[in-house]
């Protein structure tokens, strides 16, 4: 092989090292949401527990979605966690839009619960708990069952199916605050082009009186 094609070879391999990667990166969206510190309203009697203490309240929420891979992950916080331990619940959809159907509800196509009791061992000796959570997609019957992890302050989980890939998910609503659930946006999706303007459209604008 000459040097001008080993030189050519050298380029080509260069080049797609540095695409493949970009490319890879592309097919990731996340998105994230992060919850104010729940308050008491003030009281005249005996003072309550920290609001904290009375439910799981979410801090955190991130939700990874990886098209090529066909996986969605949460990776989730709860207000003082030390408090709660592995104990946690949470549900969450993904869809095209944020506001869908004739209600303009939350997202739809995708559906997932959450979740993480403490381990025990059962009287059989098998442990018990943790984290685990099981996943729908609209137009299917069946589910994608998962388990997923806490490391003292942080639960997480992924799902995954050949038919979670490639899909158009760019919304998310986790169902926190319980009666008013939020929704955010995944990122890293390309922003619409801009209309384009007729050159017609133009021309009669420019010589209309």
């Amino acid at each position: 092989m000459s040097t001008t094609q080993n030189a050519i070879c050298t380029i080509v391999v260069l080049t797609v090292a540095l695409v493949a990667p970009s490319v890879a990166g592309a097919a990731v969206h996340s998105g994230r949401v992060v919850f104010p510190e729940p308050r008491n309203p003030p009281s005249i009697g005996v003072p309550p527990p920290p609001a904290d203490q009375t439910r799981e309240y979410d801090r955190e929420v991130v939700i990874r979605y990886n098209a090529s891979l066909g996986s969605v992950t949460l990776s989730a916080e709860v207000w003082d966690a030390s408090y709660w331990g592995e104990k946690y619940f949470e549900g969450f959809s993904i869809g095209s839009k944020c506001k869908e159907g004739v209600l303009g509800l939350g997202p739809t196509d995708f559906a997932a619960s959450v979740k993480a009791q403490p381990k025990e061992q059962g009287l059989d000796g098998t442990e018990r708990g943790g984290v685990a959570g099981e996943a729908t997609l609209r137009g299917y019957t069946g589910h994608v069952e998962s388990t997923g992890t806490f490391n003292g302050k942080r639960f997480e989980i992924t799902f995954q199916s050949n038919r979670f890939r490639n899909r158009n998910w760019r919304c998310v609503q986790v169902h926190e605050p319980v009666l008013k659930p939020t929704t955010f946006h995944l990122d890293n999706w390309p922003k619409p082009r801009p209309k384009a303007r007729h050159a017609g459209s133009l021309i009669t604008q420019v010589l209309a009186p």
